[in-house]
């Protein structure tokens, strides 16, 4: 999802999966998965109807390959939007084609008119280090970044051959990867990113904050993991990052975080276990062991297992829980539809895909509120910003100021949250 040129303007992007090949409740990566695109011209109140874009007319939709994990960006010199997608991926490719071997092709499509129309799909120019899958892209938001000597960088988020930046300095001509240098990015696997807002205390110099699930090394499969850059390029190691003050297990499992950067703090929806570091789950949804402190059961607005919430941070490494969001964990992207003028998000939007325990799979969109049009920050936003020590709000100059958000989707409750309690 990304905010467009236009006031008002947002794009969602997802990809359009074969459900009724699985068993119930699964979604394979593929076949014949396709990107798809819907647009929203009044802040998203509404959305135009869905749009298979890059789906070639003279081939028959299926037809075994599949293009996946779209990553937009726009340049803002020539107002162009960029659509990175991967075409083939693993189980992409039917049995029936006879492939046994796959190799990702990375793909661009472009729009000059903020997504009204679009080019046809084109293989990207690039320099890359081969791999086994292939250089492909991420499924999150790109950036930009305003270069020292002058000019523009667009940076698209990179996996497996490439690392987490894929770049253009020439308006997204030509393309190439940091994976040659040490950027400690190389196949970051699934993450988000975001610009270090003005009042949020990341390392000296570090404009940009990259998130993570949880993998191997620093973060040894038991967090999230943080990263920072002065330029886009070159990122910092790893960083275990420490969620408190109650040890609250975020970033687990398969499950993609989204973040984004609000005046004074970072915002990332992800994943929460219910039980907390190092306390096991009994099996009727209660933590820890009779009689001793770990011992807890599960409330009706508590997550199922493992839900979604959003978690803040004024630093990028000490993060605490902010609100939970949905009872059961699901994938994740984060963005801001509106924004001040150093780049903060005033408004700031979570999309997932999520069903209930008596629900059917779908799309849930949740818009929230940083700093509302009389130039207020939200008062629970302010007040958890406080907390971690962050300064209190000073109102700059704003971009336009959009009208009264969407009304939100109900607040969880024991309807969504239905399950074991235990008294």
């Amino acid at each position: 999802m990304l905010a467009g040129q236009s006031l008002g303007v947002i794009h969602a992007f997802a990809e359009g999966r074969r459900g009724e090949l699985a068993a119930p409740g699964r979604c394979p990566d593929g076949p014949d998965t396709r990107v798809v695109y819907k647009r929203s011209a009044d802040h998203g109140v509404s959305w135009s109807t869905l749009s298979v874009f890059t789906q070639d007319p003279s081939q028959r939709a299926a037809n075994g390959l599949c293009q996946s994990q779209a990553a937009p960006v726009i340049d803002p010199v020539t107002q162009t939007l960029f659509v990175g997608f991967t075409a083939n991926l693993p189980g992409c490719q039917a049995p029936a084609l006879g492939v046994k071997a796959y190799h990702a092709t990375p793909m661009l499509v472009s729009s000059t008119n903020d997504g009204l129309s679009w080019s046809k799909p084109y293989e990207l120019e690039h320099n890359s280090v081969q791999s086994a899958f292939g250089p492909s892209f991420g499924p999150t938001k790109g950036l930009t970044v305003k270069r020292a000597g002058g000019g523009v960088r667009l940076l698209l988020p990179g996996e497996n051959g490439w690392s987490a930046a894929v770049f253009s300095e020439d308006s997204g001509v030509t393309w190439q990867s940091n994976t040659l240098n040490r950027s400690f990015t190389p196949s970051p696997g699934e993450m988000d990113w975001t610009i270090c807002s003005n009042g949020t205390r990341g390392p000296p110099g570090m404009k940009l904050l990259m998130v993570s699930r949880s993998d191997g090394g620093a973060c040894k499969a038991k967090t999230m993991c943080s990263q920072f850059s002065a330029d886009g390029v070159m990122w910092s190691e790893s960083t275990a990052t420490i969620n408190g003050p109650d040890s609250i297990l975020v970033g687990q499992g398969h499950a993609k975080p989204g973040v984004v950067a609000v005046p004074g703090a970072f915002i990332s929806s992800q994943t929460l276990s219910l039980c907390p570091t190092g306390v096991k789950m009994n099996r009727d949804q209660s933590c820890g062991t009779d009689g001793t402190p770990s011992c807890y059961s599960r409330q009706p607005d508590d997550v199922y297992e493992s839900g979604m919430c959003l978690v803040i941070s004024i630093d990028g490494v000490h993060w605490s829980l902010f609100k939970k969001t949905w009872p059961i964990s699901m994938y994740a992207t984060a963005t801001g539809p509106t924004f001040d003028e150093e780049g903060a998000a005033l408004t700031y939007a979570i999309v997932f895909a999520a069903a209930g325990l008596d629900q059917a799979p779908g799309i849930l969109h949740m818009n929230f509120t940083a700093v509302h049009p009389n130039g207020t920050m939200d008062a629970e936003l302010a007040s958890a910003i406080a907390k971690l020590g962050g300064p209190p709000f000073a109102p700059t100059m704003v971009a336009p100021l959009p009208p009264p958000l969407p009304q939100q989707p109900p607040a969880a409750s024991a309807k969504f949250f239905r399950g074991p309690v235990r008294p």
